[in-house]
């Protein structure tokens, strides 16, 4: 029975290389052998490959200098960080919230053999993220110590420590998570804030990773002592890698002992928290008067409403929100230095300028609420069309929120680049206008591909959010306006100023307005009605 429960937890985990839900039909054994394999080279050939590369480059001189132990230290704690923000969501994800729990519950299983399956799943998916990153680093170690036996022992301790140690780390923090889960009602802006500050800091360390390694290296003596006589547990610990018996009974022991700890305490609380419903609010009734919503108005409520439900339309579809903000900060606090750099193109040529629109249209890519808003319907389509409103209400409601969401962190980048920029108000007021209307442009873009390539017959919300059609155009199709009206202006500097450029571009992006007003008005209101 632990196999097959075991087995079931794959099969759900990888489902998608097995099964087209697009489709809904299995897919055929080529194409499941070109997704494992796709697979197995970005974990084992990317992301294997980038660790390999960092410990050939750290791997040497520790060695050289007698600091194994650090040159462990270091590579097991990021092998640790990625294996446990690697299973830590699927920890959560699919030990409390499997939608087979009741099922399996109900059934005449122990308990105990449903959670020991759904903790070996943990463990192992665990385990493959924090062995792509140990597994090189060993392998470079015991190249550089010619296969010592103490190097061997050290290194497949290491990995058994880590492992288990990934393992207690994802169960803690999935198990944080749940207990919280069962507080809230709402866990979309609780998962999205999570995944922001994640995101955030993967990509602080990532710039900084050169920065941090040349320290490193430099004053990898100091560093040593300093970590050897002020956290002296994390020197036995890099010194598991070395094969110190005393270290590995130590750290071996504990682990195991945490492990015990952890599978007593998600024993005591798995049927409760796996079969929790969340928070419920109880509420009194209390008499008001009702205020009545026109149809625009209750529509717009509908579609921020479903916006805010879902933390994958809100991760996917309004990353821009906070990237066009950012922006105009950089050109507001760096203006000077980009200035500088773009002149390269000449000075007082206006270049810079339509290069500032160029970036700032780009990243309205980012805020794609409308691409799948008319997929994102689905089944529930009918629903709208035997409602007593107007198709071009629900078309209305779904551009005002693509067009709020853009407009206002857009306006404020603009704000940053006119000050920070200082060019002649002629040529910055005509840049604001094209800006402008560039962003109304793309938002009835956005509608305009969302109800050209309506799909409403999907099983999993990621299909029109990630994979749609009409987001594919959403997002390339606005990337390739951004770079030809950057682009353009490169031909024609020489005939034509920059005010007048941005003048002559602002009427072309209102004369394309009109014609996506007309067609999704016309023809696009129609279609919809018979979707």
């Amino acid at each position: 029975m632990l196999r097959s429960l075991l087995s079931k937890q794959f099969m759900e985990i990888f489902r998608s290389y097995f099964y087209d839900s697009k489709k809904n039909k299995p897919r055929s054994k080529a194409k499941m052998i070109f997704y494992f394999a796709f697979f197995a080279f970005l974990i084992i050939g990317v992301l294997g490959g980038m660790f390999t590369f960092l410990s050939l480059l750290l791997c040497g001189t520790f060695v050289s200098l007698g600091l194994g132990w650090f040159y462990y230290f270091l590579m097991g704690s990021l092998s640790i960080l990625l294996g446990t923000f690697g299973s830590v969501f699927n920890t959560f994800q699919s030990l409390y919230l499997a939608k087979d729990n009741d099922l399996l519950l109900s059934m005449p299983i122990p308990v105990s053999t449903i959670m020991t399956a759904r903790l070996l799943g943990v463990y192992l998916l665990g385990t493959m993220y924090s062995a792509t990153a140990l597994i090189p680093a060993i392998i470079v170690y015991c190249i550089n110590t010619k296969w010592a036996i103490a190097s061997i022992i050290g290194g497949i301790s290491m990995l058994l420590f880590v492992t288990l140690f990934v393992f207690v780390l994802s169960c803690l923090l999935g198990f944080i998570v749940a207990k919280i889960s069962t507080k809230i009602k709402n866990k979309s802006f609780v998962t999205v804030l999570v995944s922001l500050l994640f995101f955030g800091a993967y990509y602080f360390f990532y710039f900084k990773a050169q920065e941090y390694v040349s320290a490193i290296l430099e004053n990898a003596l100091i560093y040593g002592d300093i970590v050897k006589n002020s956290a002296y547990p994390l020197y036995l610990f890099g010194r598991v890698g070395e094969g110190d018996a005393f270290s590995v009974m130590i750290f071996i022991a504990a682990v195991l002992l945490l492990c015990a700890a952890v599978f007593i305490l998600i024993s005591r609380s798995f049927v409760k928290i796996a079969t929790s419903s969340g928070a419920a609010k109880s509420n009194t009734y209390k008499e008001k008067r009702a205020k009545q919503k026109g149809k625009v108005a209750t529509l717009l409520s509908k579609e921020f409403s479903r916006l805010y439900s879902s933390s994958l339309y809100m991760l996917n579809s309004c990353l821009g929100i906070l990237f066009i903000p950012a922006l105009g900060i950089v050109f507001l606090l760096k203006g000077d230095l980009l200035l500088s750099a773009f002149s390269f193109f000449g000075e007082g040529s206006g270049i810079p300028l339509v290069l500032m629109a160029a970036i700032l249209c780009m990243a309205m890519s980012m805020v794609d609420v409308g691409a799948p808003s008319v997929s994102l319907e689905g089944k529930n389509m009918w629903i709208l069309q035997s409602l007593p409103v107007d198709m071009g209400d629900v078309i209305t409601a779904k551009l005002f929120v693509q067009l709020f969401l853009t407009l206002i962190p857009t306006v404020f980048s603009l704000i940053c680049i006119v000050i920070a920029a200082k060019f002649p108000i002629f040529d910055t007021v005509l840049f604001v206008i094209s800006v402008l209307m560039f962003c109304l442009m793309m938002s009835l873009f956005d509608i305009f591909a969302s109800i050209k390539f309506a799909n409403l017959n999907y099983t999993n919300e990621l299909v029109p959010i990630k994979q749609g059609l009409s987001v594919f155009l959403a997002i390339f199709g606005v990337w390739g306006m951004a770079i030809a009206f950057g682009g353009i202006y490169f031909a024609v500097a020489k005939y034509i100023s920059v005010g007048w450029y941005f003048a002559a571009s602002s009427a072309v992006f209102a004369a394309v307005s009109l014609i996506l007003y007309k067609w999704i008005y016309g023809r696009g209101k129609e279609k919809l009605k018979t979707l």
